[in-house]
């Protein structure tokens, strides 16, 4: 309970809103997802230790909801003097134009919004492998929801995974209607 007091009173420091709650469950997935849908939240957190956030990496690799994620990451970034790194990572060539295009267009409507953005695009290797390699040298990790998959029944969300496998926390934008039920 004190680490969820802590890590909503930053938010706040820091000029966002925050709530939280303690649960116990057998199915943390969809616990998370009934709690989020009661409070009509629109992202999650799964928590890590970070000190000050310079560094963000924005992960819009597969089916994600992107206006959705830029409009959240503006919000939440502000004024405040933190970079952002726009990441897409695919096994093959086949989406590099459309990746391309949507890095260009997701950094144009950040930087527009006066954000400090970069684009890094990975293609041929595996995309789980080249998002945790890119998670180095930032503070925090904000990716999409996805729709639950028999992949994510067996190895865990996306999202869990990258929170092991990362120091930061991971901040988990909402679909925006409900996944899976």
């Amino acid at each position: 309970t004190e680490a969820l007091d802590d890590l909503s009173e930053e938010f706040r420091t820091a000029g966002g809103a925050a709530d939280h709650r303690l649960v116990f469950t057998h199915d943390r997935e969809q616990t998370i997802g009934r709690v989020a849908d009661e409070v009509d939240a629109r992202a999650f957190a799964i928590s890590g230790v970070t000190g000050d956030v310079d560094r963000v990496l924005l992960a819009l690799s597969g089916d994600v909801v992107t206006d959705r994620i830029l409009e959240f990451v503006t919000e939440l970034v502000g004024d405040r003097d933190i970079g952002i790194t726009l990441f897409f990572a695919s096994k093959g060539d086949d989406w590099d134009g459309t990746a391309r295009e949507r890095l260009d267009s997701a950094a144009e409507q950040l930087q527009t919004a006066g954000l400090d953005t970069n684009t890094q695009l990975e293609t041929g290797g595996p995309p789980f492998e080249a998002l945790i390699d890119a998670v180095a040298g930032h503070d925090a990790i904000v990716m999409g929801e996805k729709a639950p998959s028999l992949r994510s029944f067996v190895f865990s969300d996306e999202a869990d995974r990258v929170a092991s496998a990362s120091v930061g926390p991971v901040l988990v934008v909402r679909h925006g209607e409900t996944l899976g039920g």
